[in-house]
């Protein structure tokens, strides 16, 4: 009886969403490639980083790019610690963590829940070189991706923190 008072109470408020024009999940996506517009904040409210660096879709593009650039770049594979632990990792699986890093660093509703930066570093004794190096790629591949200045400093920014636990370890 409890559940279907619940299945009851359920359906018609699925009817009265669907009543009122309320889309309860997109009708077709965003062409391949093109940021997803998130719902809007009120216009008082200003963008958090992740709202203006264009949401999830904007951030895999980045990531994709940044991670395939970063796995090819002789620099980075100069390190044979950083080349070997690449090898180690799935690619689409690094890719995920990176994307929920941004996400989670820039005020977006995906959080990362992997290792801490410096547990993920240890041993692979990071340089200077190699961190400027991974710093040039990434602002590389969001320049490919147009985002603005002011966006990729504030990521720079947030991303910034990490440096001490990834270099020298």
């Amino acid at each position: 009886m409890k559940n279907a008072r619940l299945f009851s109470t359920l359906a018609a408020s699925l009817t009265a969403a669907l009543a009122l024009g309320v889309t309860l999940w997109p009708q077709s996506g965003p062409a391949f490639g093109q940021p997803t517009k998130d719902i809007k904040a009120p216009a008082s409210k200003e963008k958090n980083l992740y709202e203006r660096l264009g949401g999830v879709d904007a951030i895999a593009l980045v990531v994709d790019d940044f991670v395939n650039n970063l796995a090819a770049n002789p620099v980075i594979n100069g390190n044979a610690a950083v080349k070997t632990a690449l090898g180690k990792v799935s690619v689409p699986g690094l890719k995920f963590k990176l994307i929920a890093q941004i996400s989670d660093a820039s005020g977006g509703p995906y959080k990362y829940f992997g290792r801490t930066m410096k547990e993920a570093h240890t041993g692979m004794k990071i340089t200077e070189k190699e961190w400027d190096e991974t710093v040039k790629l990434l602002k590389g591949s969001l320049d490919k991706f147009h985002v603005p200045s002011k966006e990729q400093s504030d990521l720079i920014g947030a991303i910034a923190p990490m440096h001490d636990d990834i270099v020298g370890h």
